[in-house]
């Protein structure tokens, strides 16, 4: 099995939370750091780590089929 994080910088999450515009996203956006907090710290070892931040959905795809085909 093959675990892959999708770990866009914190800034680059929260403009996109803020730019869906959702009724909950408002919420979401603060919370999103304490999150980032657990996340910079934990244990990656196994894991394909990935920076999304400015990739779009086809480029997400295609960088993780490459990791784990």
């Amino acid at each position: 099995m093959k675990r892959v994080l999708l770990l866009p910088e914190l800034t680059a999450l929260v403009e996109r939370i803020q730019q869906r515009g959702g009724p909950h996203d408002s919420i979401l956006a603060t919370l999103v750091p304490r999150h980032y907090q657990f996340l910079e710290t934990m244990n990656k070892d196994g894991w394909i780590v990935l920076n999304t931040a400015n990739w779009s959905v086809e480029d997400t795809v295609n960088v993780i089929r490459s990791k784990i085909l």
